[in-house]
This record gives structure tokens, C-alpha cells and sequence, in this order.
């Protein structure tokens, strides 16, 4: 048995990758992350405890209601569990701003959006696929095939909400996220949404500028945590725990969350 094999034996989830990037690349780029994943991956469950969204909101927040429109997906998306505790918590907060790194299709955008007050306003950062900063991204060869949208990956930036009614709360921002002013977001975002870079730089600064612009009572999510393709955010995430943040693992998801304090800041 290969050791490229034995990876995706031990992690059958990737399999669905074959057939939409090049088996080269996933050999190629798999077999080290997995074994990063494996150490960070004890030491980040030690660190981060497991939370229902009753552990960190108000009880009432599970017996919620939502609404979901155009939600099927494609590998990339958030699953439909994430997608509903996402949901929820935007439902449930009422935001008056919202900020997701990571745009893709979209199609977390609108959910957002849906389960917004109409008066929300939500700002969704993403790299124009022809730009010159897309060619320059410090990624992995997997995330760039997103980011160029390449292969099975064809498709607009935003396409899940690119004509609906909803569009008219959503700002399309273009750039990258390392390179972007985003001053004027700080202390102004009731939910931000970290979900673009998956590289240890790109979760780092994105995070400490999530964390800026997150405002009392309100909360940053990432997804991809104990996510073995991307083992630099769990890293990331375990050292800001470490640091004194507290994080918390929702149960039967890969997202983090932090509820900011309301007196804090």
C-alpha cells in the first residue's frame, strides 16, 4: 500500500478531490499536510473544546428558525450542518454588518443574507480569478485551482446571489486579503466569517483582522478547523487558544467560533 494510498484510507472524505485537481497535486500536497493535521490535531482538541451552540449562546438560539434558499452546493461549500448553526447564529444576532473572507460561489453569502434583517449590510472579499493577485496568492496548489476557478471549479465569483433580490445588500470586494485596507471595517462587524486562505499566513492575518473588526457581542466563525486539508488553520486556531482566546470546536462541524464579550473593547 502507497502512502498516498493509506491517507486517503484514513481520511475518505478526500476522495471526492479526485477527478477535480490533478491526482499529482493531491499526492503531492496531501501527504505533508496530513501528517502537520496529525500533530496539531491532539493538541488543538486539548485546547479547544467541543461546544453545542447552546454551550456558547442563548439556549433559545437552537430553537430557532431559518431559512434556507438555493443551498445545494458543490466541494468547496460549507455542509448543510454548518450552513444551519451559521444560519442560526446570524438569525439569532440580528447583525447590522457582516463581513466573510472567502466569497466562492456564493452560496454562504446568500444564507447569510436570508437569514439577515434586511436593513444588514454584507461586505464578501474574494480575488477576481483573472487578476494578477489570484496568479500571486501565497496557497497551496489545491486552494489555487479555487481561486483561479479552473477545472471543475468554472464558475463567477458569487453566482448564488448574482440576481436575487438579496444582492442589493451584498458589496462584492475584490483583493487580497493580506494586501486590502480593511481599517474601516474595524470595530464595525457584528459577524465575520473567515474562510478564504487556508494557508497559515492567510488565517493568521485574516483572524487578527477578524478580530479587529468584530464589535462587542459579536462573532467570528472559521471554517476548515480540523479540517486535515487545511492543517495551518487548525495550527492557527490552536495557537490563539493558547494565547488566551477563547475558542470553541460546534459539535459535528468543522467551524470555530468566539463570541466577543460585550464589554470588551
Amino acid at each position: 500500500m502507497s502512502k498516498e494510498q493509506s491517507v486517503f484510507e484514513r481520511y475518505p472524505r478526500l476522495r471526492n478531490l479526485r477527478g477535480k485537481v490533478p491526482d499529482e497535486i493531491i499526492e503531492r500536497e496531501l501527504i505533508p499536510k496530513a501528517e502537520q493535521f496529525e500533530y496539531y490535531l491532539p493538541l488543538a482538541q486539548q485546547k479547544i473544546p467541543i461546544a453545542n451552540l447552546a454551550d456558547v449562546f442563548p439556549a433559545e438560539m437552537e430553537r430557532g428558525s431559518i431559512t434556507l434558499e438555493h443551498f445545494l452546493g458543490q466541494w468547496g461549500n460549507i455542509s448543510i450542518e454548518e450552513l444551519c448553526k451559521i444560519s442560526l447564529i446570524v438569525s439569532w444576532l440580528r447583525p447590522q454588518a457582516v463581513f466573510e473572507f472567502g466569497t466562492f460561489n456564493g452560496m454562504t453569502t446568500l444564507q447569510m443574507a436570508i437569514n439577515a434583517p434586511p436593513e444588514c449590510k454584507l461586505y464578501t472579499l474574494d480575488v477576481h480569478p483573472d487578476s494578477k493577485a489570484a496568479s500571486n496568492l501565497e496557497i497551496g496548489e489545491i486552494d489555487r485551482h479555487l481561486a483561479q476557478k479552473t477545472g471543475a471549479f468554472q464558475f463567477e465569483v458569487g453566482s448564488y446571489f448574482k440576481g436575487t433580490t438579496y444582492e442589493r445588500q451584498i458589496s462584492q470586494l475584490w483583493g487580497d486579503s493580506t494586501h486590502v485596507d480593511l481599517t474601516a471595517y474595524y470595530g464595525q462587524v457584528d459577524v465575520v466569517f473567515v474562510d478564504a486562505g487556508h494557508t497559515y499566513y492567510y488565517t493568521k492575518s485574516d483572524t487578527e483582522n477578524a478580530l479587529k473588526m468584530v464589535r462587542p457581542g459579536g462573532v467570528v466563525l472559521w471554517h476548515d478547523y480540523l479540517q486535515v486539508l487545511h492543517p495551518d488553520v487548525t495550527q492557527c486556531l490552536y495557537e490563539q487558544a493558547l494565547d488566551g482566546l477563547p475558542i470553541y470546536h460546534l459539535r459535528g462541524t468543522n467551524l470555530a467560533v468566539y463570541h466577543q464579550p460585550r464589554g470588551s473593547q
